[in-house]
């Protein structure tokens, strides 16, 4: 992280603080020690009600205050909007970058090329043993595709730097050149109301011809424990913001999206059927079913997620279609359309 290199560019590290400023502390101390030249910090408030007081802690970087409370892609945007640099790195206030976080960025601001102009990293889910959410979360991370890629990079040294992002959705770990976002726009009005805006936004930034990468080594830590009551309000937005994803680009998202409205709908007819297995036979029958569902989940997710998987998933997926099927009534049947324009 200190070998000595030709700085060719700049960057600004937008840290997006909505309540947990404990949290966006240590975000901004982790950044701010890493020392890294041509780096500047930038908080974001996105309620500007909410802000405690000035502290020492906060000295070296910009606090940005909007005029009224902000969501999170009207925050990026307001970010882009004041800082000048070559390029914005968003990092919410639970996400924690790595050693490694650090190295992708002085690759990014060292390469001569300069022909990167989005680059997402993964976001490596940690958990609480008190909160299911958490854990489904994590075992969920476990069949991502970006988080073996890490993975693979962790273990070998000599595994490529950087991948072309394809049959793959990004999260909202990411850096972007700042006259790319300025172009694109960072944050559709489409998406006001909807999550999935950063997927929306890559998916226009490879329609657009644009460098979208993928680096391993760009990686946070995301720590944001969470109940299982909570997870499924996200789930419910985020089944909207699936929908509107699938309806905004069609098949070029459903060609990278694992997730298929009809799984829920399966999974808990399966789930219903063995209700009324159990009903009208023995329950023990169902015991040797429930032993091997645990032991393939505990080899697919972990032991320590296996059980709150079993107990949490159906629900989060349920939370997900009904999303996906109010969006659906609201925006075919209903014909209401989001407005906006990408600014």
């Amino acid at each position: 992280m200190h070998i000595k290199k030709i700085w060719v560019a700049t960057a600004a590290v937008a840290i997006i603080v909505h309540h947990r400023w404990d949290s966006a502390e240590q975000v901004y101390r982790r950044v701010a020690r890493a020392g890294l030249p041509n780096l500047a910090i930038y908080l974001i408030a996105t309620d500007p009600h909410a802000i405690p007081e000035a502290s020492a802690a906060w000295s070296g970087c910009t606090l940005l205050i909007p005029p009224a409370c902000l969501d999170i892609g009207n925050a990026r945007r307001f970010a882009l909007e004041h800082a000048k640099e070559d390029f914005i790195a968003y990092l919410d206030e639970d996400c924690i970058p790595l050693d490694s976080w650090f190295d992708a960025i002085a690759h990014l601001l060292t390469d001569e090329r300069q022909h990167h102009d989005v680059v997402f990293g993964p976001r490596i889910e940690t958990h609480s043993r008190a909160s299911i959410g958490g854990m489904i979360r994590r075992g969920e991370s476990l069949g991502s595709r970006k988080l073996m890629a890490y993975m693979a990079r962790s273990s070998h040294q000599g595994a490529p730097l950087e991948y072309e992002l394809s049959g793959c959705i990004a999260g909202g770990n990411f850096i972007v050149r700042r006259t790319v976002a300025l172009e694109l726009g960072v944050f559709s009005d489409l998406f006001l109301r909807y999550t999935f805006e950063d997927v929306d936004f890559q998916l226009r930034a490879q329609q657009a011809g644009k460098s979208v990468l993928f680096m391993p080594t760009l990686a946070v830590i995301h720590d944001h424990p969470i109940s299982m009551l909570g997870l499924a309000r996200k789930s419910l937005a985020a089944g909207k913001g699936l929908f509107l994803c699938s309806k905004v680009h069609g098949s070029r998202f459903s060609a990278i999206c694992r997730w298929r409205v009809w799984g829920p709908a399966f999974k808990w007819l399966a789930l219903l059927g063995l209700v009324l297995a159990s009903v009208t036979a023995s329950g023990w029958t169902l015991l040797p079913l429930f032993l091997v569902a645990w032991l393939f989940l505990a080899w697919k997710v972990g032991a320590e997620c296996a059980l709150p998987w079993m107990v949490g998933k159906p629900v989060r997926d349920l939370a997900m279609w009904l999303g996906w099927i109010s969006a659906y009534v609201r925006l075919e049947w209903m014909a209401i359309e989001p407005t906006g324009k990408e600014t």
